[in-house]
């Protein structure tokens, strides 16, 4: 009885550190997701990380929301609004709890851009990833941001 009390004991102890190990390499954050697209030789400048206090959105961290929010500027693009940085400036990664939270929010965004085109950009999804690249780019550009994304 002692060696399946220690057994169940050694399971509560590892199960949590597993779940967090498992979830962090399936789901990384939007740092992460930026790093990776910078290695891989994007023309990556400044980026920026947002807080639920900094979120345009007002999405990060709440019901239905994303879990992490970066955007950055692609060198070959002028600044949209000189001292921050917006989608239009190059692009942003959302990453969603679920891969069925990033196709709700690529739906809505790819709607948005089909009804006002001067406002969208190029929306892709991977798994719970959205990556929003800036319309200013050309098809060629945004697709290496695509590219770069499915390598992940």
């Amino acid at each position: 009885m002692t060696r399946y009390l220690l057994l169940a004991l050694l399971i509560a102890l590892l199960a949590p550190a597993y779940t967090v190990t498992h979830a962090q390499q399936t789901t990384p954050d939007a740092v992460a997701v930026v790093e990776t697209l910078r290695v891989r030789g994007l023309p990556l400048g400044d980026a920026a990380v947002f807080t639920a206090a900094t979120d345009p959105n007002n999405l990060l961290g709440r019901p239905g929301g994303y879990t992490s929010k970066a955007t950055w500027r692609d060198t070959r693009l002028d600044a949209w609004i000189e001292g921050e940085l917006h989608v239009e400036d190059g692009g942003s990664v959302e990453v969603y709890p679920t891969p069925a939270g990033a196709q709700k929010r690529s739906a809505f965004l790819t709607a948005m851009s089909e009804a006002a085109p001067v406002i969208g950009g190029y929306t892709y999804t991977r798994g719970a990833v959205v990556l929003r690249v800036s319309r200013m780019l050309t098809p060629e550009q945004a697709a290496e941001y695509d590219a770069a994304l499915a390598d992940e």
